[in-house]
C-alpha cells in the first residue's frame, strides 16, 4: 500500500502503515524505531512476564540511580487521569472489602490499636464538623435505647448513692442563685396553672346556671 514515507511508516513486526509522530518511538537524530509503540509495549509486556526476578531488579537500580525521574515519572503518573484512577481505587478496595471482611476488620482493629492519637485525631476533627448528625443520631439512639439508658442509669446511682449526695451537695452550693432562680420559675408555672384552672371552673359554673 503505497503511504507518505515523511509523515507514515510500516512496522516491521506488524506491518500496518501508521502514521509516524503518534506511533512510532523516537530514536537519537531525529529517526524512528522500526516496529510501533503498541508493537514495543506488546514486547515489553512478554520480557516482564518471562523475566520478572531481571526486571524487579533493574527497576531498584534503576530508581536508586535516578531519584528526580523516578519522583516526577510517579508524580506525572498519578496526576494523569487522577479521577478515573481514584475511582478504580475505590472500586477494587470495596470488592476486595466485600470479599475479605474478616481480614479487613482485623487489619482496621490493628491500625487503630498502634495509632491511638491518629484516631483520636480524626474522631475529634469529624465531631468538629459534623455536630448535626452527631445530635440526631443520639437523639434517635436514646429514643431507641430510653429503657437500657434509664436502667443504666438506676443501676448506676444504686451503686454510687454516696458519690451522688455528695456530687448534688456540692452542686447546690456552687449554683444557689441557679436553683433559687430554677425554683421561683416553677412556683410560677404553678401558680398561673392554678389560676387558669380555677377561672375556667368558675367560667364553667356561670355556664351552669
Amino acid at each position: 500500500m503505497a503511504h507518505n514515507a515523511d509523515t507514515h511508516k510500516q512496522c516491521n513486526k506488524c506491518e500496518k502503515i501508521k502514521e509516524i509522530t503518534d506511533n512510532f518511538y523516537k530514536r537519537a537524530q531525529d529517526k524512528y524505531k522500526s516496529t510501533c509503540k503498541s508493537c514495543e509495549k506488546q514486547r515489553a509486556k512478554e520480557w516482564a512476564e518471562k523475566n520478572k526476578v531481571k526486571r524487579r531488579e533493574y527497576c531498584k537500580q534503576y530508581r536508586l540511580k535516578n531519584p528526580e525521574k523516578t519522583r516526577k515519572h510517579q508524580q506525572n503518573y498519578y496526576y494523569k487521569d487522577i479521577d478515573k484512577k481514584r475511582d478504580n481505587n475505590n472500586k477494587r478496595n470495596k470488592l476486595w472489602r466485600s470479599r475479605n471482611p474478616k481480614k479487613c476488620s482485623d487489619a482496621i482493629r490493628k491500625w487503630r490499636a498502634n495509632n491511638p492519637e491518629k484516631v483520636n485525631a480524626t474522631r475529634k476533627e469529624w465531631a468538629k464538623n459534623n455536630q448535626d448528625k452527631i445530635k440526631i443520631y443520639n437523639k434517635v439512639s436514646r429514643e431507641k435505647n430510653k429503657d437500657k439508658i434509664k436502667e443504666r442509669g438506676q443501676i448506676y446511682r444504686d451503686s454510687h448513692k454516696d458519690d451522688k449526695a455528695e456530687y448534688d451537695r456540692i452542686y447546690r452550693e456552687e449554683n444557689k442563685d441557679k436553683i433559687k432562680a430554677y425554683k421561683c420559675s416553677q412556683y410560677a408555672e404553678r401558680k398561673k396553672t392554678q389560676i387558669s384552672l380555677a377561672f375556667i371552673k368558675t367560667i364553667g359554673k356561670e355556664n351552669g346556671k
